[in-house]
C-alpha cells in the first residue's frame, strides 16, 4: 500500500507538468506583422523648371549597426534597447530611407536630376547619407516617439583643386522626433513616415540654401 501511495505522489505531479506543457504548446503565437512607412512626395507643376540645374546622385545610405535589421528597435531606457521579433519593417531601413529620399527629391524638382547609385547617368554631385537612429523611443509611456537621425554629405564629382572649391563641401545633421498617437505598430509606422518626410523636407531646404549664393544672376 505504501509503495502504491508513493508511486501516486510521483505520477500525479508528473502528469500535471505534462498537461501544462501540452497547453503551452497548443497556445497560438502572435502572427508577425510587416510595415512599410511611405511618404507622399510633394509635386510641382510639370512645366515648372527646376530651381537649380545640378544633377545629384544619391548613394545608398550607410546604417549604424543597431538599426541595420528589419526588426523594430525600441529604446526602453538611457542605456537599454531591445528589438521586436513579431513586428518588422517590410524591407531594410537602408532601402526605405534611400528610395524615399530619391522619390522625395525627384518630386520636389529643386534640382535638374536626382538619380540612384546604380544609375549610369553622370552626376555633378554625390549625396551620401548615414542613418544614425531609426527607432521608437519608449522611455516615457505617456510620450512614445518615432526617431530618425541622419547625417548627409554633398561631394562634388571633381577634384578639389583649391581652398575656394573646398567651400563646396557641405554636411548637415537632422534629428526628428514624431509622437506616436497610440501604442501600436501601425501608429509607429505612421509616425516614422512623418519623421522621414520632415527629414527630407529639411534636407531639400538646406541643399537649396547651400546653392543659393552660387546662382549666377
Amino acid at each position: 500500500m505504501k509503495k502504491t501511495l508513493n508511486l501516486m505522489w510521483i505520477l500525479v505531479p508528473t502528469l500535471l507538468i505534462v498537461m501544462s506543457a501540452g497547453c503551452a504548446l497548443n497556445k497560438p503565437y502572435p502572427n508577425k506583422s510587416y510595415h512599410l512607412p511611405h511618404i507622399e512626395s510633394p509635386g510641382r507643376a510639370a512645366t515648372e523648371p527646376p530651381t537649380f540645374p545640378h544633377r545629384i546622385k544619391v548613394r545608398n545610405l550607410r546604417v549604424e549597426s543597431p538599426f541595420e535589421g528589419k526588426s523594430f528597435v525600441y529604446r526602453l531606457g538611457d542605456d537599454q534597447w531591445t528589438t521586436d521579433f513579431y513586428h518588422e519593417w517590410f524591407t531594410f531601413p537602408r532601402d526605405i530611407l534611400t528610395e524615399n529620399c530619391v522619390a522625395y527629391l525627384t518630386h520636389k524638382s529643386s534640382f535638374g536630376l536626382i538619380s540612384t547609385e546604380d544609375s549610369l547617368v553622370d552626376a555633378d554631385y554625390y549625396l551620401e547619407g548615414t542613418l544614425n537612429s531609426f527607432h521608437q523611443d519608449r522611455r516615457s509611456a505617456q510620450s512614445m516617439n518615432a526617431v530618425v537621425k541622419t547625417r548627409w554629405v554633398l561631394i562634388p564629382n571633381k577634384p578639389l583643386s583649391n581652398a575656394m572649391e573646398k567651400t563646396l563641401l557641405w554636411s548637415k545633421e537632422f534629428e526628428v522626433h514624431v509622437p506616436c498617437k497610440t501604442d501600436t505598430p501601425q501608429a509607429f509606422a505612421v509616425a516614422m513616415a512623418t519623421a522621414m518626410e520632415q527629414t527630407f523636407e529639411s534636407l531639400d531646404t538646406e541643399l537649396i540654401n547651400h546653392f543659393k549664393p552660387r546662382v549666377v544672376k
